[in-house]
């Protein structure tokens, strides 16, 4: 699953979030608002909508993605994104744990009799965490130029198309250097490859 803001730059730009399956190809888009802390007194039913950050956790619950890959053109990305998406991951690990233990004790391990060993709950937290990674993203943002992304998405947004790239990478490096054919010249993997005559 790839989720990016583009080129936003504040916490209120919209974010989009892809999952593609294992052979690269766009299962489910959707895209929020922000991911803003909900107001303090905020409900679904007061507000007569789904909060941007209900509605993220929502599709990573239905999608069960293996990792969860972020991208961005600002720095902006760090803050508005990845942090958020990492605490959003972290509370939907801390649902699955509870969960999990009060269907096998019938009590929850966050307090009173079902409180379990703090190092115990600290492993079963990480396992239950899903990644959330950064990866080189020179090839995302040749591809989402593309005739291939064209191609492919023609009515898909940029940042889509970027989160495909994003996601495809993750799945295969290798293969999406390939697939760029004459264009993997634009990334620079070393310094001299302008030395290195073209064939």
């Amino acid at each position: 699953m790839a989720v990016s803001h583009g080129r936003g730059d504040s916490m209120d730009d919209a974010v989009m979030c892809v999952y593609i399956d294992k052979r690269g190809r766009i299962r489910e888009t959707i895209e929020v608002g922000h991911l803003r802390d909900k107001p303090r007194f905020f409900t679904s039913a007061s507000a007569g909508k789904t909060h941007p950050t209900d509605a993220f956790k929502a599709f990573v619950r239905k999608r069960q993605p293996a990792c969860i890959v972020i991208g961005g053109f600002t720095v902006a990305t760090h803050d508005h994104v990845f942090n958020r998406v990492r605490a959003l991951v972290g509370e939907l690990a801390e649902e699955k744990v509870n969960n999990q233990h009060r269907d096998d004790q019938g009590g929850s391990r966050w307090g009173g009799s079902g409180w379990t060993d703090p190092a115990e709950l600290e492993r079963e937290l990480a396992q239950a965490t899903l990644p959330v990674i950064y990866v080189p993203d020179a090839a995302a943002q040749l591809y989402q130029h593309s005739e291939r992304s064209k191609k492919e998405f023609r009515k898909l947004s940029l940042t889509v198309r970027y989160c495909v790239g994003l996601g495809r990478y993750v799945q295969s490096p290798i293969h999406e250097y390939c697939a760029l054919r004459a264009d993997i010249t634009a990334i620079t993997f070393d310094e001299s490859q302008k030395l290195v005559r073209r064939c």
